[in-house]
């Protein structure tokens, strides 16, 4: 059994997801995971301002799911029961875009956010700390707020627009507030602070570098991440004796493999590589629910027009029901499905592979911004895991200097190899270099 991944675009978003018993593409989780307030007289007006993917189509969601089923499955997977889940052969999905539609964000420090039910009456600060993407602690987020950084949306007798400039951290904001976040542009550091950070190496030559990214891992430093990163590491790993670059990124909660250069030639390659969709890329997503089998999505994504650090499919005016927006809370999983899912992109974008089975109302488990908040929490509550329980798996490039064809494996990180187990025992016996340990 192999898992497979279809080279990634940087616009365009494409994938192709496989499951089942026997070796297949598709989207499912199954016992068989085959692959896998402000009072303030400061006011001024703002004024804001989307990709595509092909699914399956899918019945509406009929009725809310509850935290006692969701415990029931829960306790039978710790006692490593046999959950009554899909069981397939031959499944295939596959996720591609068509048409790419391009980011029109001119300002990439400006955050909106949309304050959700349970963070209704918390203090501000501990609303940023909770929203902000890239993370940020709670005395970063409580800076922002003293910096005059952080505004609240209000909607005035006019019925206008303005947003109020919230000066206090204490400040509690009800559930609903919409959030604006100005990160100051001068925090940017003015260099890279080597940080010896352990880093999980898979192959190395004199030219790059493959690595096993961990989770909650940022990439490269953001706000509230100047250090503690990814590069951090590498400079202090290479003691800043290459010129070294990071071809491709990983979300903070996502793990497995990452790709980087250590010659300027060896960037250019491998840059033009990814553009040109020669590199093939497989991940496996642990879902809540089953995608279908052999699924192909095709539809767009963009930012969402509200909350410009999410993503979303892009509504398509041509199609029934066709909001873009999937019911979060509302959603019906029959007999609890969860499935380990193989993911092939075919071209890439930004969440792509948690966007498109948001769409198709099988999120990633343990997604806080796409996913469902009941069963992210009980992953918590469980198993400690707070994060999207998704994996760069496989690789397979040219050699960005000899050509040679080259293919990268990385095994789950414990966390997620739990939860597979649990789900599909069999699983390391049918694809264990899923489960390897790095040494």
């Amino acid at each position: 059994m192999r898992f497979f991944a279809v080279a990634p675009a940087p616009v365009l978003a494409s994938l192709c997801i496989y499951i089942g018993c026997s070796w297949c593409f598709c989207f499912a989780f199954s016992p068989c995971f085959p692959l896998i307030h402000s009072d303030n007289n400061k006011r001024r007006l703002f004024h804001d301002s989307q990709h595509r993917i092909v699914l399956c189509a899918k019945p509406s969601p009929t009725s809310i799911f509850d935290l006692a089923s969701i415990e029931a499955v829960e306790a039978a997977m710790d006692l490593g029961e046999d959950i009554n889940l899909i069981s397939s052969d031959n499944n295939d999905v596959s996720i591609s875009d068509g048409e790419s539609v391009d980011d029109d964000d001119d300002d990439e420090n400006t955050h909106m956010l949309s304050v959700p039910d349970n963070l209704d009456g918390k203090r501000i600060d501990a609303v940023l700390a909770a929203l902000m993407d890239p993370p940020m602690s709670r005395s970063a987020s409580g800076n922002l707020v003293t910096n005059e950084c952080v505004y609240q949306i209000v909607t005035t007798k006019e019925g206008s627009q303005d947003t109020v400039l919230i000066d206090r951290k204490s400040i509690k904001v009800d559930a609903g507030a919409t959030l604006r976040v100005v990160l100051p542009k001068n925090e940017i550091p003015t260099e890279i602070i080597p940080q010896n950070i352990p880093l999980k190496i898979l192959y190395e030559d004199e030219y790059m570098i493959v690595i096993n990214k961990d989770a909650g891992m940022v990439v490269h430093p953001a706000a509230g991440n100047w250090e503690g990163t990814v590069v951090n590491a590498l400079a202090y790993y290479l003691a800043n004796d290459s010129p070294y670059g990071i071809v491709h990124r990983l979300d903070k909660g996502t793990t497995g493999i990452l790709v980087v250069s250590k010659t300027d030639e060896a960037l250019a390659n491998l840059s033009a590589a990814f553009a040109a969709r020669k590199v093939k890329k497989t991940y496996l997503a642990i879902t809540v629910g089953n995608p279908g089998k052999h699924v192909v999505i095709d539809k767009p994504i963009g930012r969402h027009p509200l909350h410009r650090q999410r993503m979303r499919v892009v509504p398509d005016p041509h199609r029934k029901n066709s909001s873009g927006v999937t019911p979060r809370e509302r959603i019906r999983i029959k007999k609890m499905q969860m499935t380990l899912a193989k993911v092939r992109i075919e071209t890439g974008r930004t969440h792509q592979i948690r966007v498109h089975l948001q769409d198709r109302h099988t999120p990633v488990y343990g997604d806080d911004v796409y996913g469902i908040a009941d069963w992210n929490k009980r992953l918590l509550k469980n198993h400690g895991i707070q994060r999207p329980l998704l994996h760069a798996h496989t690789l397979e490039i040219e050699h960005p200097i000899t050509g040679e064809h080259m293919v990268f494996v990385a095994p789950m990180a414990a966390d997620m190899i739990t939860i597979a187990e649990s789900v599909w025992p069999d699983g390391p016996n049918e694809i264990p270099e899923a489960y390897q340990t790095l040494v």
